[in-house]
């Protein structure tokens, strides 16, 4: 089988590679249909990594958010044509494995998505039935919040009033979403610096636009980091401002910068960090039951700023390059 790959080969381009390759007996053979464009794929295409990262990693294929179609099983698991949900991770179900050095993922220490078909494990594939498919491409994204909901402590929960997610991109606006779902009786706040974009956050209680004469409350029993970037530690500051004593902050933005944070009122305050970026198995079991219970999808439409249909790698190199002006998500029909 002569599979095509499209692989960012320096930052900026795209290009096309050819292979022959053998179909396994104990694999699935899988079409990517629909696929996603991130903010880590775009710091690989924009350059903004390590110079020794791209040199070590690149010519890659990229893109981990990802639905797909089944041309052949040869275990007779899926049907033919049955939509799947893709899984970066190897279908890995092992929190401790997610952040090993140079654990399994794709778009990262192996390939990504953008290929013409992909042979995967079975445990690789969430099978689902949905008359509007597109939108299971947000199952990696809603699993990564899932994920970071379950990294607060049961008895935070159980003991919090207030939710306070800062951040008014695509992370935040799923993070809120899923709180909603998972905590409905929980106040959530959502702060950020874009009014056109926290007056989509229509599920939110309450969106609070920070200045820098914002009187910080501290009325926040757990609080979202979810801004990345170079803004990341000013996020994390005033989360520290804000939050009560002995609470839980979870950061869920990538930064590539070194960024300073204020130990002292960190400490003082007695106040406890945790980190992921990554999600399990499980928790995309749990993104595709959240999708199965949408009705209306227009929640969606709101961080969909365009959707593209890819021919070529041409396409795609254009594609990132429209991307990186739009405020929310990038969709690809994959034609490849």
């Amino acid at each position: 089988m002569i599979n095509q790959k499209i692989k960012l080969v320096r930052p900026g381009l795209f290009l096309p590679f050819f292979s022959s390759e053998t179909e396994a007996k104990d694999k699935v053979i899988v079409k990517p249909t629909v696929l996603s464009i991130c903010a880590a794929d775009q710091r690989y295409f924009k350059g903004t990594r390590a110079a020794a990262v791209l040199k070590a990693k690149l010519p890659m294929c990229l893109i981990h958010e990802a639905i797909g179609m089944v041309v052949y099983d040869p275990l007779k698991k899926f049907k033919t044509g049955q939509n799947v949900i893709l899984l970066p991770n190897g279908g890995e179900d092992d929190l401790l494995n997610n952040y090993k050095p140079n654990s399994y993922f794709r778009s990262s220490s192996t390939d990504g998505f953008t290929q013409e078909f992909l042979m995967m494990e079975v445990k690789e594939l969430l099978p689902f039935v949905s008359r509007s498919p597109n939108y299971y491409v947000f199952a990696e994204l809603l699993s990564v919040c899932f994920q970071a909901i379950s990294r607060i402590p049961f008895k935070d929960w159980i003991r919090a009033t207030s939710v306070g997610i800062w951040g008014d991109g695509v992370v935040g606006y799923l993070l809120s979403l899923c709180i909603k779902k998972e905590y409905p009786n929980l106040k959530v706040t959502v702060f950020g610096k874009h009014e056109e974009k926290l007056l989509l956050f229509s599920h939110a209680d309450e969106v609070e636009i920070i200045r820098d004469d914002y009187p910080f409350l501290s009325d926040i029993d757990i609080a979202f980091e979810a801004v990345g970037g170079a803004k990341a530690g000013e996020a994390i500051n005033q989360i520290i401002k804000t939050i009560k004593p002995c609470s839980t902050i979870c950061l869920t933005g990538v930064s590539e910068f070194q960024i300073a944070i204020d130990t002292r009122k960190l400490l003082e305050k007695g106040i406890s960090l945790i980190g992921t970026t990554r999600s399990l198995k499980k928790d995309f079991v749990k993104a595709k039951k959240f999708l199965d219970g949408v009705n209306d999808f227009s929640m969606f439409d709101k961080i969909i700023s365009n959707h593209l249909v890819i021919n070529s790698s041409e396409d795609l190199t254009q594609a990132f390059y429209s991307d990186q002006k739009m405020p929310f998500k990038t969709l690809l029909t994959w034609q490849i």
